[in-house]
Order: C-alpha cells, then structure tokens, then sequence
C-alpha cells in the first residue's frame, strides 16, 4: 500500500469515518472519483491488523464496456477486452500493476432486477451447485 501522502495525491480518501487524516486502525482507503467517472471500478485500498493489504475492484463487466448493465456478455472478446480495460484504469488509477484476469473473484451477478420469490431464488442457486459440483 502507498503512504498516505501518496494515496491522497491519486485521489483516495480515508473511509474509516473519522474526521481525522491519521488513525491507529488499519487503513481502508477509497478512491473519490468524480461524478462522471461513477461507471468506472469502486476501487478500495484495505490493511489488516497484521498490516497485509490488498486492493479491491467493484465493477461490472458491462458497465465497464458499455456504461450500462443491460447488455450481455456474449463471447470470450467480450470478456477479455472488459478485463483489458479494468486492468488499465485500475492500473492507472491505483499506480501499481493490476491484472483483472488473474483477481480473486468474490462475486458474480448473472442479472440485473431479475424478478423471483425467495423460493424460487433457492431453488436456482440449488439447481447451479447441482450443476457446479454433480454428484
């Protein structure tokens, strides 16, 4: 993680909610992007108590491509060229080298106001895991 002199130049901020600039926790720091840029990846620096960090990128695929999450991704080009451009704006937005294609992934939404019952939801998340990991 960069000093927080440095974080500041990029455009982080501080998200522990203290009106402080220095704080005895580990640090979460934000980037602030300006208005028009609220497509592009939340990115957030994080520490943990043992002062290992890691550096997280919220976005959506589509969103990132097309500003909109409406349209589906449909081939591998798709994919790759989203990734490509995650990996450039985290990269130049954060100051370190940032490959999308090799990030843990933590999540994944297959839709937007896909309209279920919780009943319904269970039972397509059983119908993946049967599919993710048959018995």
């Amino acid at each position: 993680m960069h000093a927080r002199r440095d974080l500041f130049a990029l455009g982080f901020f501080s998200a522990c909610g203290h009106g402080e600039r220095v704080c005895r926790h580990p640090a979460r720091w934000k980037l602030n992007l300006p208005t028009a840029e609220v497509t592009l990846p939340r990115i957030t620096w994080s520490e943990a108590p043992d002062r290992s960090h890691w550096l997280t990128a919220s976005v959506s695929v589509p969103k990132m491509l097309w500003g909109s999450n409406i349209g589906s991704l449909e081939t591998d080009v798709e994919i790759v060229t989203g990734l490509s451009a995650i990996s450039r704006f985290v990269t130049q937005a954060s100051g370190i080298d940032f490959e999308a294609a090799e990030a843990n992934v933590t999540r994944v939404d297959y839709c937007f106001n896909w309209q279920l019952t919780p009943s319904e939801v269970w039972q397509y998340l059983r119908a993946l895991m049967v599919l993710r990991f048959p018995a």
